[in-house]
């Protein structure tokens, strides 16, 4: 499945937004989304954008040049900052992401930041 595809899921499952991070655990979908392995990167998808895809400032000239994912962007701030700004500008009432690869205090944290959001598990 590419992007386009899953933001075709997005739309029927009303999934707003659908967050995907490396962080302390590689995540195999963000791999399969964008063929990139490399440790703190963080890919957001949009129903009706293109995704884009934020690299540390050591990795992010590597994933600009090998991703298949062409908005790479350099990540400037806390991921997690950066995805509820998104949330917010974006208006977002559903997100999705990955469990199995946040932390439960960063779990609960996006919980806490963004009340009014439904958060689903999409590892499946």
């Amino acid at each position: 499945m590419n992007h386009k595809a899953l933001q075709e899921l997005m739309e029927k499952k009303n999934i707003d937004i659908i967050f995907l991070a490396n962080i302390r655990h590689k995540d195999p979908h963000l791999y399969y989304l964008t063929h990139m392995e490399s440790e703190y990167l963080f890919l957001t998808i949009e129903q009706n954008k293109d995704p884009t895809l934020y690299a540390s400032s050591l990795e992010f000239e590597k994933t600009k040049h090998d991703s298949i994912i062409k908005n790479v962007k350099l990540l400037n701030k806390n991921p997690f900052e950066l995805l509820n700004n998104l949330i917010k500008k974006s208006k977002a009432r559903t997100i999705g992401i990955n469990q199995n690869i946040l932390t439960i205090n960063e779990y609960n944290t996006l919980i806490k930041k963004n009340k009014k959001v439904k958060i689903i598990d999409i590892n499946k």
